[in-house]
């Protein structure tokens, strides 16, 4: 169970959603699934962790 939590955050963190690597959405969804196995604890903000201060600004 453990192995697919975690093949399915690396999945998440390196499907090309944004510049960023991952979409808010995708981290969240990778979140709860480590949560749902209780792997890190519930309640936590998980969109806080994402750094974009190395991202281009966006095109105008």
């Amino acid at each position: 169970m453990a192995k697919a939590a975690l093949a399915a955050y690396v999945d998440a963190y390196t499907s090309g959603d944004t510049l960023l690597g991952i979409s808010s959405q995708r981290w969240q969804a990778a979140y709860d699934e480590i949560v749902g196995i209780g792997q890190l604890p519930p309640g936590l903000d998980p969109g806080a962790w994402l750094d974009t201060s190395l991202a281009p600004a966006p095109a105008r």
